[in-house]
């Protein structure tokens, strides 16, 4: 009988899945290890109603618009169109590559006058002191307006940076899970096409019975001449011996 192929066995498929597992883990090791760093900053400002009007009904009148946020959504609006941070950037002496890094979002905190400004740079330092100077150059633009508003500072960068995305830890859980599901996954497929591979060799082993031709086809042996010969003239000597 000719046997088959060897098919891959339980130790085959285990060792199958802990090289893809490995594999799969030194790759999310080295993007956790060169994926960027970001940090965020943020700096705050108030907007108010200008003091001096001896008209309290006036200074209500501006505190019950001011509720509506309306005020403060415009002036976040003027913030964004400004480009805030590259002046602040420049205004530090950052580099070029250090400048386009740097982002600003200007937020407005729900249900109050306060315009949050978030910066995102590459380290923690330069987003505190990017958020610093632009709540410096925002005051200092907002209250150059013909409005009978103005801002004033109420939160200081100082302090405020935070890794921007996951952190290592919730990074490194993820990263355990998808090695374990990859590997698994590899040795139960090595298994399957394993358990496939032997149904195939096992009927390719099974004998087919093959004809060539001119070849006579078993089956039982056909009697020699003499014995036909004989058994057609037992019934005539039959009869003669009566």
């Amino acid at each position: 009988m000719v046997t088959g192929p060897a098919t891959p066995s339980r130790a085959t498929s285990v060792r199958a899945g802990v090289v893809v597992a490995l594999l799969v883990a030194a790759l999310a090791l080295v993007l956790l290890i060169t994926r960027p760093q970001h940090w965020s900053a943020t700096s705050s400002l108030l907007v108010l109603p200008k003091s001096g009007s001896a008209d309290q009904d006036l200074t209500a009148g501006l505190y019950d618009v001011l509720s509506r946020g309306q005020v403060p959504a415009t002036y976040a609006e003027l913030l964004r169109d400004r480009s805030l941070e590259v002046e602040a950037a420049e205004q530090e002496g950052l580099t070029t590559a250090e400048v386009e890094d740097v982002s600003l979002e200007v937020l407005v905190v729900p249900d109050t006058s306060v315009l949050d400004l978030k910066v995102t740079a590459q380290s923690a330092a330069v987003a505190e002191t990017i958020a610093t100077s632009a709540r410096a150059e925002a005051e200092a633009y907002l209250s150059a307006l013909d409005t009978p508003y103005k801002v004033v500072a109420a939160g200081d960068a100082t302090g405020t940076a935070r890794r921007e995305g996951l952190s290592p830890l919730p990074l490194v859980a993820v990263v355990w899970v998808v090695v374990a599901v990859a590997g698994l996954g590899v040795q139960q497929a090595v298994m399957a096409l394993s358990r496939a591979r032997g149904v195939g060799v096992d009927s390719a082993e099974r004998p087919v019975p093959v004809t060539l031709v001119g070849e006579r086809m078993p089956g039982p042996e056909p009697p020699e001449s003499g014995q036909v010969a004989s058994a057609r003239d037992t019934p005539d000597r039959a009869r003669n011996r009566r």
